[in-house]
């Protein structure tokens, strides 16, 4: 496995397991549920965890564009830039102050 890879699999993974001890956390205490506008629920476990994994993702690979469920719905998708192969990727610039677009493919 290449080096890179390697490096973004051990982020990938502590990530997950820190996002997994965010959610039990948030999961053992009362906690809210709310409704997006698609009237799916989404509760403080989902944003935490999900932040958890875009800051891990973007410190170790920032130029692989990630979409994730709870940061496209407040700020939408990231617009589109054109990829050194001439198509069109996504941006890879930070949506919020408190995480960046990232992605795994």
């Amino acid at each position: 496995m290449p080096r890179d890879l390697d490096r973004l699999l051990a982020a990938a993974l502590d990530a997950a397991r820190r996002a997994g001890a965010e959610i039990m956390a948030v999961y053992g205490a009362d906690f809210a549920v709310r409704r997006k506008d698609d009237a799916s629920p989404v509760t403080l476990a989902d944003e935490r965890a999900e932040a958890i994994i875009l800051e891990a993702l973007a410190a170790v690979a920032p130029e692989i564009p990630v979409i994730a469920e709870e940061q496209a719905e407040i700020h939408g998708l990231p617009p589109r830039r054109p990829s050194s192969s001439g198509s069109s990727t996504r941006s890879t610039a930070p949506r919020s102050s408190s995480t960046a677009t990232a992605s795994l493919r």
